[in-house]
């Protein structure tokens, strides 16, 4: 009996005395506990909500405790480094990237947030060095459009076609990666491929009058100069507008209110659209010229010539009168063809001497075509004034004076033909034409 009551007061005392032993063990446990947590990591995860709050300024301390604390950890300094960028401080952020950048080769992250520093300060080949050989670790949007953009502006057209085409397959939705691979293909006279990025940068909702230009610009040079016309009701409508979302061309002939539009994925559409959008320079207008010529709207042409003549730059000027001569040809002044066609020769003779003889030789021709033969030997006399020494051009004369019945020239000219070529394959039947009139009066 004693002895249980021995047990009895021996196991109450260790029941009251528990809370004390689970206060003791808790005093123990709580030191441990501490020094098991990793250093600088309640640091680093209060900067990083600070970060994520846009709370710079705050963040950079908590980082730059957690670094402190333990500067071995790269995400410590990565996110100092990000932090320290946010708010402007690159030269810092720089030196942090590019150590984190040379401990791990293939840190991308680190990579490209040095790049994007680079980048800023327009320090192309660096962007490219750090870059180009983290390709070996990671095929990333973001890699292939900055080395895209570092090749472009170092004017390495070709590496910066190949990024592009690799940016715009991983990220097909990005209109100014399409833009600028379009100005790469219209640089290298890829008309149809910068077409269609000019087209998808439209798509994609990018709309700037510049685009437009360049688009139109690409059409024009596919000879996409209209488009499908058709033919199109529009009420008050007007010539050389944009309305209804086609281009007004002309009245439809004994109709009201019709006329033939040009659709928007045309050449005059697109640049009409860029004019109304503000662009006023000459080269569009003189563009917007050249699309009528390639159409063959000769008279059309003339009088867009004919209101840019005193704009035009004296670098196009040559350009410009050359061009201007082949819509006055077009629309049969013929007059006007020479004159434009002497303009451009005084400015380049170099370039367009050889275009006078020719000038001649089509105007001659068209004179024929329209039975004027005193025309046709008029301009043939200038061809052979032009070159003397071509026995093929004192024998078109010969021929023409014979059918205008001047047989004393006809025979000349025969004559001067074989004097300059007298092994000539057809040289007996000239000599029967010599014989034959000569005798003729």
């Amino acid at each position: 009996m004693k002895r249980h009551l021995i047990y009895v007061i021996i196991t109450v005392l260790c029941f009251a005395t528990l809370p004390s032993c689970f206060a003791f063990a808790d005093d123990t446990a709580a030191p441990a506990s501490a020094a098991a947590e990793e250093p600088g990591k309640k640091a680093y995860e209060d900067g990083r909500s600070l970060f994520f709050q846009g709370k710079y300024d705050e963040a950079i301390k908590q980082f730059r405790d957690a670094v402190d604390a333990d500067g071995t950890k790269t995400i410590y300094r990565l996110y100092l480094a990000k932090a320290l960028r946010a708010v402007g401080q690159n030269d810092e952020a720089q030196k942090l990237f590019a150590d984190i950048l040379k401990e791990n080769p293939d840190h991308v992250e680190a990579g490209l947030g040095l790049a994007a520093i680079y980048t800023e300060n327009s320090k192309w080949e660096d962007v490219i060095n750090v870059l180009l050989p983290l390709l070996e670790y990671k095929h990333d949007y973001t890699i292939y459009h900055m080395l895209a953009t570092a090749y472009y502006n170092k004017g390495d057209m070709k590496s910066a076609r190949t990024h592009y085409e690799k940016a715009v397959e991983q990220n097909p939705n990005s209109p100014d990666d399409c833009y600028q691979l379009g100005n790469i293909y219209l640089g290298e006279n890829r008309y149809a491929m910068a077409a269609t990025e000019y087209a998808k940068c439209l798509q994609l909702g990018m709309d700037t009058a510049i685009l437009h230009y360049k688009l139109g610009t690409a059409y024009s040079n596919l000879r996409n100069y209209f488009g499908n016309i058709t033919e199109k009701v529009i009420k008050d409508g007007a010539p050389w507008k944009i309305m209804e979302g086609v281009y007004v061309i002309d009245p439809v002939p004994g109709t009201e209110n019709t006329f033939y539009v040009a659709p928007a994925y045309s050449a005059i559409f697109q640049v009409a659209r860029a004019i109304e959008m503000g662009i006023d320079e000459p080269d569009i207008f003189f563009l917007r010229a050249n699309i009528y010529l390639g159409a063959g709207r000769f008279e059309t042409a003339c009088t867009l010539y004919g209101e840019l003549e005193s704009k035009i730059a004296d670098a196009e000027k040559a350009l410009f009168y050359h061009q201007f001569a082949e819509a006055a040809f077009g629309a049969g002044k013929y007059d006007d063809f020479l004159k434009y066609t002497d303009e451009s020769i005084k400015l380049e003779p170099d370039t367009y001497k050889p275009a006078l003889i020719d000038a001649y030789l089509r105007v001659a021709n068209r004179k024929n075509q329209a039975g004027d033969q005193a025309g046709y030997i008029e301009y043939l006399n200038k061809v052979v004034e032009q070159r003397p020494d071509a026995a093929s051009y004192h024998l078109l004369l010969a021929n023409a004076y014979r059918d205008a019945k001047d047989y004393a020239n006809a025979v000349t000219h025969w004559k001067m033909t074989l004097e300059l070529e007298p092994d000539r394959p057809d040289r007996i039947d000239i000599l029967n034409l010599i014989q034959q009139y000569s005798k003729s009066k």
